[in-house]
């Protein structure tokens, strides 16, 4: 990666002369002696090639062993600066050199909200290791841990933590902490190492407890969310056969294997499981967790009647228990979309006065992925929803709809949709003034989101002159946006990339946890991934900011979080099938987040996130020759396939958007079946109206961000939200 990017940086003109590049090519390469023999004669300078050579020669140094004290100080006095990196620089060179004082020193006056301070601790306690002053060390060791900004760091500490004590001879102390470290990091590289280290204390004759089954349970849940599922249920499996007298956790693998034969649809596996619990435990949260499962099986199973009795023994039996409270969202859905509207308002009412739990759980969506349980306001919020729609269906007045709808949260998940309909019962009754509000409410909150810019549609539509818009700014050329100056841990590692020092620089973002960076630094970093080729995770980094900021003015954050990767493939596809790029765009964004190698957990694979029987379907339509499921992860072929899936759905739906993209995600019959009954609904409505909420909140996503493109790159005029192909006008 490093010299691909340096030599479009070298073919670009970054701005360094002389014998400058010869310096940097050979820093590159590996070749650190003959970098920093052809960096000195320029370091002394003042010129741009100077600056690069202080920095060759700094960082050669450094990867030399050299004392590079000298070459930093010369850096912070003539530049460039590296910002909060150079005390970090000072604290691993002071280090290596032994003198762990003055390492401390350099690590103590960084910032505290620094992601350095971490890594800088780590280099001082090894200085201390390794000299062995081992009060010292466990001390910095503790630094280490109580600074560290993700698991993986906090991982490290403990390993840390553990050789120290090991180091200073209390081997049963350090015994317990590496079988602490397996226990609650069970998938981290530190992990395995400490599990290295207990088979050798083990070898050497000390005894070492096997985990325990309970302990085995958070390892496959881990599993499980790293998307290992074959790993999960070995893991599951080990629960079942140790758990003996343990019924409880017995049970909880039980459900869990059910969970995953529920994603592998192996629906009737998965109730056996579920029965053998309610036979064998008198535990409220594992029952009602089996009821519940029952439930959602039989739903799937098209059981409705059947499903909706289940939820309701839930409810009845186990009222207090967090699953109950699911079991009554999920059964007034189900009610709901049977048109059984006074059973679903029971379920909602039950909802409102239900028990407040404090448990946090996790359920299976429609897509297979596990995702948390809501919280008490949050399943309220939806019970009010929930209710404003019966009442609606019932064709009820539409103040008794606001009502509900005034009573959703504005600081939960359902708000930006409230405020919509809210403005869109207020253009219904001709209250323009009250539109405008709420729909103004709505831009304001999350002006990037599917309920803004139909907000702003709407507006627009009804009384041309209102104010109320989304203000994204349009992209004329992402590559050329830099980012801000406001960054601080990645300052210098955006410094080196336009030096050309580009092994540093990646260096810099995979020793920090980005994750846990401020906004600038995320962005900063997301600009080095994307300009080293990595999309996916500049899209990673930058996609959860761009859906929640309220400022829409960032040319470099919304480029990054809504890039127009493989633009040549796509520009071909699109015109060849006649499908609009943006849309291509944003189902790929969807899907798979760009990550051309992605895998879902139903085995969707590659960019557009196709299964074999459909993507097999399509080769044979689109005369690919040849075509094997290997073939998904080639982003031509994926996007080729995706994109004349795509165009044949809008087709069968005579250019309907809504049914096309929701039909590419829970299949044509599904939509078939809603079409026919929902059909005549407003565009609107009918995405509302969708049964299953893994497709709703799909289709919602994808027109969000297809309209978000359409205003960054002024792809067509008209409304941001195309809900028909035929026309330019939603509805």
């Amino acid at each position: 990666m490093g010299a691909a990017c340096l030599a479009l940086l070298l073919a670009g003109g970054s701005g360094f002369a002389g014998a400058t590049p010869e310096a940097v090519r050979a820093f590159e390469q590996g070749r650190y002696a003959e970098a920093l023999a052809l960096a000195v004669p320029f370091a002394d300078q003042e010129s741009d090639s100077a600056d690069t050579a202080r920095l060759v020669v700094a960082f050669a140094r450094l990867r030399l062993g050299q004392d590079a004290t000298p070459a930093l100080d010369a850096l912070e006095a003539r530049g460039p600066r590296l910002g909060v990196m150079h005390d970090y620089l000072r604290a691993v060179t002071l280090g290596a050199a032994r003198r762990c004082g003055e390492a401390a020193e350099a690590a103590g006056v960084l910032p505290p909200e620094s992601a350095f301070v971490a890594v800088a601790w780590h280099e001082v306690a090894g200085c201390y290791l390794l000299t062995g002053q081992f009060d010292a060390a466990q001390s910095a060791a503790t630094r280490v841990g109580e600074a560290a900004l993700s698991d993986t760091r906090k991982a490290e500490a403990m390993l840390l933590q553990a050789r120290i004590t090991e180091l200073r001879g209390d081997r049963k102390h350090a015994r317990d902490t590496y079988r602490e470290l397996v226990v609650q990091h069970p998938l981290s590289a530190a992990a395995r190492h400490a599990g290295e280290r207990l088979g050798e204390l083990e070898d050497a004759g000390m005894r070492v407890r096997p985990l325990t089954p309970a302990e085995l349970l958070p390892r496959a849940g881990a599993e499980r969310a790293s998307l290992f599922p074959g790993r999960a249920r070995r893991t599951y499996g080990a629960v079942l056969a140790r758990a003996g007298a343990s019924a409880g956790v017995r049970h909880a693998a039980e459900l869990a294997l059910a969970e995953l034969d529920i994603v592998d649809r192996r629906y009737q596996k998965a109730l056996q499981r579920a029965e053998r619990v309610l036979a064998q435990s008198a535990d409220p949260e594992l029952r009602a967790h089996a009821l519940y499962l029952e439930g959602d099986i039989l739903s799937r199973r098209g059981e409705a009647e059947a499903a909706l009795a289940l939820y309701e023994q839930a409810t009845a039996d186990h009222p207090e228990t967090a699953f109950a409270a699911e079991a009554a969202l999920s059964a007034a859905r189900l009610a709901y979309g049977t048109r059984q509207l006074e059973r679903a308002r029971f379920f909602c009412e039950w909802l409102l006065g239900a028990p407040v739990t404090a448990k946090a759980i996790e359920v299976i969506a429609g897509d297979g992925l596990r995702q948390p349980g809501r919280s008490n306001s949050a399943l309220k919020d939806q019970a009010l929803w929930m209710l404003a729609w019966i009442e609606r269906r019932r064709g009820g007045a539409d103040a008794v709809v606001d009502s509900y709808l005034a009573q959703v949260s504005g600081a939960g998940a359902l708000a930006d949709a409230a405020l919509y309909w809210r403005a869109r019962l207020a253009v219904d009754a001709g209250n323009l003034t009250d539109a405008e509000v709420f729909a103004d409410m709505v831009v304001q909150r999350a002006p990037t989101s599917y309920y803004a810019l139909a907000a702003a549609d709407l507006m627009s539509r009804v009384s041309p002159a209102c104010d109320v818009r989304v203000g994204v700014s349009a992209i004329q050329d992402p590559a050329a946006a830099i980012p801000s100056e406001m960054a601080r841990d990645l300052t210098g590692a955006v410094l080196l990339f336009k030096h050309g020092l580009v092994s540093e620089s990646q260096r810099t973002i995979k020793l920090l946890p980005t994750g846990g960076l401020a906004l600038p630094d995320r962005v900063a970093a997301a600009w080095l991934h994307r300009r080293c080729g990595n999309v996916h995770l500049a899209h990673v980094l930058t996609r959860s900011l761009a859906d929640r900021t309220a400022d829409v003015t960032d040319p470099l954050l919304l480029g990054l979080a809504y890039p127009r990767a493989y633009a040549e493939i796509v520009t071909q596809v699109s015109a060849g099938y006649g499908v609009p790029s943006g849309l291509i765009y944003a189902v790929i964004r969807q899907e798979s987040a760009f990550n051309p190698r992605a895998i879902s957990p139903r085995r969707a694979r590659g960019l557009m996130q196709m299964i074999r029987p459909t993507a097999t379907r399509m080769a044979r339509e689109a005369e690919i020759d040849a075509f094997r499921q290997r073939h998904l992860f080639e982003p031509e072929i994926a996007i080729q396939l995706g994109t004349h899936y795509l165009a044949g759905l809008l087709e069968r739906y005579d250019g309907n958007v809504v049914a096309a993209v929701a039909a590419y995600h829970a299949g044509e019959t599904a939509v078939d079946r809603w079409m026919a009954s929902r059909g005549t609904l407003d565009a609107d409505e009918l995405i509302e109206e969708i049964p299953y909420a893994s497709t709703r909140g799909y289709v919602k996503k994808v027109l969000g961000a297809f309209g978000v493109y359409r205003l960054l790159y002024q792809e067509e005029p008209g409304p941001a939200l195309l809900f028909s192909a035929n026309q330019e006008s939603p509805g």
